[in-house]
C-alpha cells in the first residue's frame, strides 16, 4: 500500500477470519502507537469474541483503529464510532477506515466516551494506561451502552480488575 502522506509509518497486513471466510486487511501505524509492527493479541481476541455487534458500535481506545474498521467493513449497515485519546492514534484511525474502506466509521478525539448510544462496546485497554484510568474509561463507555447492550473487553493483564466495573 503506497501512502504518501506517511513516511514515517509501517504497514501491518491483517487476516481476518468470520463467517467461514477471510479477508485481508492493511493498516499504517506510527511511531508512538500500541504494537505499531502487529496487531495486538486483545485486539484479535475482541475480533474472535464479537459474534453479533450491534448497529451502534463503540470501540474505546481504538489505537490505529483495527477492531473498529474491521467492524465497519462487515457490515455495511453499522455505525462504527472508535474513540480515541491520542490525536496521533485518532488519525491512524480515519486513515485505516479510508484505506479498508469502511465508510461507516467514524473516530471521535474523546478523553473518555462520545456522547451517544451505543448498543455494543469493545475495549482492548492500552497496557500502559493505569488501571485506575481504564476503569473510568469502562465505566464511562458502559454508561453509553443502551439498556441488554454487549460489552466485550480483552486485555493482557489480569480481567478481575474490572470486574468491579462490569458488575454494576
Amino acid at each position: 500500500m503506497d501512502n504518501p502522506d506517511w513516511k514515517d509509518g509501517y504497514e501491518v497486513t491483517f487476516e481476518v477470519e468470520r463467517d467461514e471466510s477471510i479477508r485481508a486487511f492493511s493498516f499504517w501505524t506510527r511511531d508512538g502507537l500500541v504494537s505499531k509492527s502487529s496487531v495486538r493479541s486483545p485486539e484479535r481476541a475482541l475480533l474472535a469474541a464479537i459474534d453479533r455487534p450491534g448497529d451502534e458500535t463503540l470501540v474505546l481506545d481504538a489505537n490505529y483503529g483495527v477492531v473498529g474498521t474491521v467492524l465497519a467493513r462487515e457490515a455495511p449497515n453499522r455505525h462504527v464510532t472508535m474513540a480515541e485519546t491520542s490525536a496521533r492514534a485518532a488519525d491512524c484511525c480515519r486513515t485505516n477506515a479510508t484505506l479498508n474502506e469502511a465508510t461507516n466509521a467514524e473516530v471521535e478525539l474523546v478523553p473518555w466516551a462520545p456522547d451517544a448510544e451505543y448498543d455494543c462496546l469493545a475495549f482492548a485497554p492500552k497496557p500502559y494506561v493505569p488501571t485506575d484510568v481504564n476503569k473510568e474509561r469502562l465505566a464511562r463507555g458502559l454508561s453509553q451502552t443502551t439498556p441488554g447492550g454487549r460489552c466485550y473487553v480483552a486485555a493482557t493483564e489480569e480481567l478481575s480488575a474490572y470486574r468491579s466495573v462490569l458488575s454494576t
